[in-house]
């Protein structure tokens, strides 16, 4: 709870508080939010605040300009770098890619009004469980696999490529691995999202540290050319390190607005 008071009170403004809140937040159990709390720490030392005065005495001599900005610079948070790597595997055929986030991609916003706390999803979610679309039952399709191997969790959202609708939407927690079967012919494309906190409902995130989309679509065809259909199973890797080889492709950065429409 210190750590989502502290990013409560910072979305509000009061630097000072979410500075008081974000120190203790670094003993948590939960890498996660220690890795995100050290972050927020920094940024706010850099702008002034706990440095030089770590005790909370008058938040209200901050100006409106020197709100924004301070504002602006928490949750312009660079240097995480989130790499993919993508194989595209069919039964008799295999191509390799690999992406990587560059450390300039997490998203920078500043949001024009207060932001107001989100309640948080009070339910435990299951890796892999569907949070919106469709789940497919059929075991004859194509698949999509993904690997986690960051500090947070991610929600992973299979759009159509053409209309940009929903498709289907799953939770991946860190460090796991889940996967989409059953997938029919289409376009898509892949978006994904990280965070360390589920909100109320439990469809989105809280605190979304970042969200992209991959910067091409895929088609996925059926090849009826053999004795029996052979399907396309897409396999990505979310890692915290760059990624490696000649076909390093980077990601598209996307707002958490985008991730989040239907």
């Amino acid at each position: 709870m210190l750590w989502h008071n502290a990013v409560a009170f910072l979305t509000r403004g009061n630097f000072l508080l979410s500075y008081a809140l974000a120190v203790p937040s670094k003993r948590a159990r939960d890498k996660g939010i220690v890795e995100c709390a050290a972050i927020l720490i920094e940024r706010l030392e850099e702008k002034g605040i706990g440095r030089y005065r770590p005790h909370l005495k008058d938040p209200w001599r901050l100006s409106v300009g020197t709100v924004s900005t301070h504002l602006f610079m928490a949750f312009s948070v660079p240097g995480i770098i989130v790499a993919f790597f993508v194989m595209d595997s069919m039964s008799r055929r295999a191509s390799f890619e690999s992406y990587s986030l560059p450390q300039t991609a997490l998203l920078e916003r500043a949001p024009s009004v207060v932001t107001p706390y989100v309640p948080n999803c009070t339910i435990p979610v299951q890796n892999g469980k569907i949070l919106g679309g469709r789940l497919w039952t059929s075991e004859v399709g194509h698949e999509l696999e993904i690997y986690n191997g960051s500090k947070v969790d991610a929600i992973i959202k299979l759009r159509d490529a053409v209309s940009g609708v929903l498709v289907s939407a799953f939770f991946v927690a860190r460090g796991q691995t889940a996967q989409l079967s059953g997938i029919p012919d289409g376009q898509y494309k892949v978006q994904y999202a990280f965070g360390t906190q589920l909100a109320l409902g439990c469809q989105g995130f809280a605190d979304t540290i970042g969200a992209g989309e991959m910067p091409s679509a895929k088609f996925l065809v059926t090849d009826i050319s053999g004795t029996q259909p052979a399907t396309t199973k897409l396999v990505y890797r979310i890692a915290k390190t760059p990624a490696t080889g000649d076909r390093e492709i980077s990601p598209l950065t996307i707002s958490p607005e985008e991730f989040s429409r239907p």
